[in-house]
């Protein structure tokens, strides 16, 4: 079964330097910063997108996409035309320590990855087996199926991770997905 899909190469070298130049200005929460945010009131831009959110409970999944808007810190970003190009929300940077892993989930949408760092010993764990995910490609994932993923390595994960509707516009959707 596909669970994961290379769609695009990147160049990883210019999206590090965008995370190097934008990491230490933003705030960070659990391992994770806001790359899109919503215009709401008394929220913060950089983490208001982020983890388990209240709202799961009164409107479902479907608040996510609310958070549409970019921060400041990617305009004239590639970062930002990968996640414009495939209409990605509620974008952000995840960082995974090294040693750890999360709990076994599935969410309600697919997700686009681009590793930003990633040492061998990071993978996606899916029923059917692992999945290795190597910088320098933008990969759609289908994170509707239960999931894990784990840091094996010795040093600290960082992927960019936007929301994404099924399938992309203008191509066919896939059979098995």
């Amino acid at each position: 079964m596909e669970v994961v899909r290379v769609v695009q190469r990147i160049d990883i070298d210019r999206i590090r330097d965008e995370y190097e130049k934008i990491k230490d200005t933003v705030p960070w929460e659990n391992g994770q910063t806001s790359i899109n945010y919503r215009d709401k009131e008394d929220e913060d831009k950089h983490l208001g997108g982020c983890g388990w959110h209240k709202e799961y409970f009164t409107r479902g999944h479907v608040f996510q996409k609310d958070y549409m808007l970019y921060n400041e810190e990617y305009h004239n970003t590639l970062i930002k035309g990968v996640l414009t190009q495939y209409q990605c929300y509620r974008s952000r940077f995840l960082t995974r320590k090294s040693g750890t892993c999360y709990q076994w989930h599935n969410d309600n949408d697919f997700r686009l990855h681009i590793p930003v760092y990633s040492d061998p010993g990071n993978f996606f764990a899916f029923e059917h087996g692992l999945e290795r995910l190597e910088p320098g490609y933008v990969y759609l994932v289908n994170t509707t199926k239960k999931h894990s993923f784990f840091n094996g390595s010795k040093t600290d994960r960082i992927h960019i991770v936007g929301n994404i509707e099924y399938g992309f516009r203008g191509s066919e959707k896939t059979a098995n997905w």
